[in-house]
């Protein structure tokens, strides 16, 4: 019974969340956090966070009724951040506010309580594989986002067009299925498997949070000077069922179209870091002759944290394509500009050979730079990173 009604529910919220949430925010990651049986009715507790959006928010959908798994579920929203008594008041609410009618209650001993108040019970113990696939196909609609940062509030998306198929060498009008759609936020283009929604909208980002995603892009001092003059954003979201690179590679594709097409772009802001226009383009441009090339520092950047008079080098943005991030040990200024061009080569093989690495493994890359690797579990929150230690 349950599993009946935790597929459908996955469903319809995937297909809500597609609807609603693809011109604009980016999903990070979806959490099951609770089953609540109430009046022989079932509701789901998730808990979904977004990567440019607000803190993780709390979603309700259920009302399934009891044999029933064709009924249509009702989706709660806006409840704030995950809170089981708050869930449990919710549902009652709902439950206490939508009476069943005499059609619908039917006995089942599943779905029988003694009063309304009695509490719900979490579903995570029972999770068996169908369930845990259904979650799975759930967590696959995640979208690659990111925006360019301009200083006019027009996007001429017949230049984005033609400025693309010009880069890339493809020409929609002979692509079987190829539709162009608008409605008063976006513009929608559908393509091959992918659905690229491209909107502008004033600048929401605010200037503290700008600072700190150019204080990450050393190479560009201007980073933030530039940036902080943009008045609008130009948002492209690429939602597909293919693999998380692809949809990055996708990304690249369509910001490299606006900034060849807009002369008004002035940065690009991708997984909180802000990216030079020209060099970003340039470096787009190495799918010009290779589509399966992966342009690795339009997709990755490295974060230098001080530590005593050493640095540790780490990644940002290979676990948005199912990799582990990399960290360096402890080395001098001098070190981690090496260490960075190594994390870029290492990053490049993994994308470029879907491989992963694992503890023990060796990184070779000449005679004299070669590494071990060690999995390393934060104890705060049981992330994973990997750390690559210079073998002396």
């Amino acid at each position: 019974m349950l599993n009946t009604h935790f597929n459908k529910a996955a469903n319809e919220l995937a297909n809500h969340l597609k609807s609603k949430l693809a011109p604009t925010l980016m999903m990070k990651n979806l959490s099951l956090k609770q089953a609540l049986k109430c009046d022989q009715r079932l509701f789901y507790v998730f808990d979904l966070d977004y990567h440019n959006g607000p803190s993780s928010q709390m979603v309700i959908i259920g009302n399934y009724y009891s044999l029933d798994p064709n009924g249509q579920g009702m989706i709660l929203e806006n409840l704030g951040s995950f809170n089981p008594q708050v869930a449990a008041t919710v549902i009652k609410t709902f439950v206490q506010n939508h009476p069943l009618s005499s059609e619908h209650t039917i006995f089942d001993s599943q779905y029988s309580l003694d009063n309304v108040e009695q509490e719900i019970e979490t579903i995570d113990s029972q999770l068996n594989e169908s369930d845990a696939e259904s979650l799975a196909e759930l967590m696959s609609i995640r979208s690659i986002h990111g925006s360019i940062l301009s200083t006019s509030g027009e996007l001429n998306v017949n230049n984005v067009l033609s400025a693309f198929m010009q880069l890339w060498n493809i020409d929609f009008n002979s692509i079987e299925g190829f539709a162009l759609s608008q409605d008063a936020n976006s513009i929608k283009v559908h393509y091959h498997n992918f659905d690229v929604y491209l909107s502008c909208s004033p600048r929401i980002i605010n200037d503290e949070l700008l600072q700190t995603s150019a204080m990450f892009n050393q190479s560009w001092p201007e980073a933030f000077s530039k940036s902080k003059n943009s008045t609008h954003m130009f948002n492209i979201t690429i939602d597909s069922n293919c693999d998380m690179l692809d949809k990055a590679r996708e990304f690249v594709k369509w910001a490299a179209a606006i900034l060849a097409s807009h002369e008004s772009s002035v940065s690009v802001l991708y997984n909180y870091y802000i990216y030079e226009p020209q060099a970003y383009l340039n470096q787009a441009l190495v799918m010009k002759d290779n589509a399966k090339a992966v342009p690795v520092m339009n997709l990755i950047w490295m974060l230098l944290t001080p530590k005593d008079d050493k640095v540790v080098v780490n990644t940002s943005g290979l676990s948005e394509l199912g990799r582990l991030e990399l960290v360096s040990d402890e080395v001098s200024l001098e070190e981690a500009s090496v260490i960075t061009q190594v994390f870029y080569n290492v990053a490049q093989f993994l994308l470029s050979n879907n491989a992963h690495l694992l503890p023990g493994n060796e990184v070779k890359l000449n005679d004299d730079l070669v590494f071990d690797t060690q999995i390393i579990i934060s104890p705060e929150d049981g992330s994973k990173t990997c750390r690559l230690s210079a073998k002396k």
